[in-house]
C-alpha cells in the first residue's frame, strides 16, 4: 500500500513539470533544518579579540570577497564561514584540515590557528583559492 502511494506521489510530481530531484530541499522540522544565518555572525563585541571571522561566498567559480591575505594572531580562533553554489571541500593547507561544503547552505567551521606561517585556504575539489591565512 505504501509503495502504491509513493508511485502516485511521484507520478503527480512528474506531471507538475520539472524534476522531483530538482526541487529545493525543505526541512520538515526544526531539528533537521540547516544552521540559522545568525550562527554565521561575526564575533560579538564582548568576545575577545582572539577570534578572526572570515566570510566567503563562491558563485560560478568567483570568490567574494576576492581571495586575499587575512592576518590572524597566533593562537586565535578562526571562524571560516563559506557559502557556495556547489558541493566541495574546504581545505586549510598546513593545518591538514578538510571540511565538507554543501551547496547553497552556509557552513561555518572553527579551528585554532596554533601554527605560525602562511597557509592557503581553498576549495579542494576544484582547487579554487579562497584566501591566504598569515598566522603570526
Amino acid at each position: 500500500m505504501v509503495g502504491v502511494a509513493a508511485l502516485v506521489l511521484l507520478a503527480g510530481l512528474a506531471g507538475c513539470g520539472g524534476s522531483f530531484f530538482d526541487a529545493p530541499i525543505v526541512a520538515s522540522d526544526e531539528a533537521e533544518s540547516p544552521a540559522e544565518p545568525t550562527s554565521l555572525a561575526p564575533p560579538a563585541a564582548d568576545e575577545p579579540d582572539s577570534v578572526t571571522f572570515i566570510e566567503i561566498d563562491v558563485r560560478e567559480g568567483v570568490v567574494s570577497p576576492e581571495a586575499g591575505q587575512v592576518d590572524v594572531p597566533l593562537g586565535a580562533t578562526v571562524r571560516l564561514a563559506v557559502t557556495s553554489d556547489r558541493d566541495d571541500q574546504i581545505h586549510v593547507n598546513g593545518y591538514d584540515l578538510t571540511f565538507p561544503l554543501v551547496a547553497v547552505f552556509p557552513v561555518m567551521h572553527e579551528f585554532i590557528a596554533d601554527v605560525a606561517g602562511t597557509f592557503d585556504v581553498e576549495l579542494h575539489i576544484i582547487d579554487l583559492p579562497l584566501c591566504v591565512l598569515n598566522v603570526e
